[in-house]
């Protein structure tokens, strides 16, 4: 009798706040993830720095990033990724800011959330950066990986918003989803 008052409860609590274990990181506002299936690509986050994706927000905090990455190494200790946003440009005012450990052989949806959560204006546009925390010997051999998609029929898969390389605009997304808490 007891076991189902509980599971009651838990079943009351996730209704009243909306939580589901699928939507457990919030809300998705934006997103590219055709990586899903597979990714066109994937650049090295270091060789290709400065490296992010814009997007266009639709709400006015931000509570975590997915991005689609890979690593490559091996030593055992992971790699720490810092996800810095943006206002505008790759070398906009800083809004957020969080780190994450991403383990040796990762290849898949890695989540940041953000303990501070930045404040956004709907409308404007704002940039995912990536960056390698860890210092590793050889940057390319380390192959820190961002997943891209674009391909000649579809160069920009997620049209409010493109991939940036070495500072630059270029053709093409990363693969990323945006969370948010509805409002």
């Amino acid at each position: 009798m007891r076991f189902w008052g509980i599971v009651g409860l838990v079943a009351v609590l996730f209704a009243l706040t909306g939580f589901s274990p699928a939507g457990a990181h919030g809300n998705v506002d934006q997103m590219n993830d055709g990586c899903s299936a597979s990714p066109t690509s994937a650049g090295n986050i270091e060789v290709f720095a400065p490296m992010g994706q814009s997007f266009k927000a639709t709400v006015s905090k931000l509570f975590g990033v997915d991005l689609y990455l890979e690593d490559g190494s091996a030593d055992g200790e992971g790699t720490t990724i810092r996800v810095t946003i943006r206002e505008g440009t790759i070398d906009g005012s800083v809004v957020g800011e969080t780190t994450s450990v991403v383990r040796d052989g990762t290849t898949d949806w890695w989540h940041f959330d953000f303990h501070k959560k930045p404040k956004l204006t709907p409308g404007a546009t704002y940039v995912i950066q990536l960056s390698v925390d860890t210092n590793p010997p050889n940057p390319v051999s380390h192959q820190f990986l961002a997943a891209m998609t674009g391909s000649f029929l579809n160069p920009d898969p997620y049209l409010d918003g493109t991939r940036i390389e070495k500072g630059v605009p270029v053709s093409g997304d990363l693969c990323f989803r945006t969370y948010t808490n509805g409002k």
